[in-house]
């Protein structure tokens, strides 16, 4: 299992969250666990890789779609084939 930082952009602030991920076992699943500097970022996102992009069903990318496509296009940059 790998543990990594991610920093993004939400609503003009930078934040960060950390990554959980094991390839070896789940090779499209990861999670997003927001840092403690967001409020409205509480909650763990699930992204799975489908077509080499990052996407997520979470009710969250509804609320906050911007912060969802930012999170998406770094995942998508950090782990490109």
């Amino acid at each position: 299992m790998a543990l990594n930082q991610i920093l993004f952009d939400h609503n003009g602030q930078i934040t960060q969250a950390a990554l959980i991920y094991n390839f070896e076992d789940f090779p499209n699943l990861l999670l997003v666990i927001p840092g403690e500097n967001s409020k409205e970022l509480t909650q763990v996102i699930t992204f799975t890789r489908t077509d080499k992009n990052w996407e997520t069903v979470s009710p969250v990318k509804y609320k906050l779609p911007s912060t969802i496509q930012n999170i998406s296009r770094l995942l998508n940059k950090i782990f490109q084939d």
